[in-house]
């Protein structure tokens, strides 16, 4: 009988480390399950900041080119003095134009 009793005692000991171990299974899979949800979440605030700011960087290099644009166009209305004003004026806006385009086309490389 006392055997029976120590063998019960063993079984129960058993089940209770099984069930011990059960439990803390099944916790670390929760957390896990809940650190991957949180990382997910991280990765996509990073990919829209990001995002963000390419937008925003291309907004105010936009901007710069318009600029330079209108800059150099407000140049060639001033020169009406001479042909070779006039030149001169034209070239001055077409290096503008490229120089304020060669970041945008450099960041569309790098994008794509």
């Amino acid at each position: 009988e006392q055997e029976e009793e120590e063998q019960a005692a063993r079984r129960r000991e058993a089940e209770r480390a099984e069930e011990e171990r059960k439990t803390r299974e099944r916790q670390i899979k929760e957390r896990l399950e809940a650190e991957k949800m949180q990382l997910e979440k991280l990765r996509e605030e990073r990919e829209k900041l990001e995002r963000e700011r390419r937008e925003a960087e291309e907004r105010r290099q936009q901007q710069q080119l318009e600029k330079q644009q209108k800059q150099g166009q407000e140049d060639l209305d001033d020169s009406t003095e001479s042909p070779s004003s006039q030149g001169t004026a034209r070239s001055l806006a077409a290096s503008a134009t490229a120089a304020a385009a060669a970041p945008v086309l450099l960041l569309l490389t790098v994008c794509n």
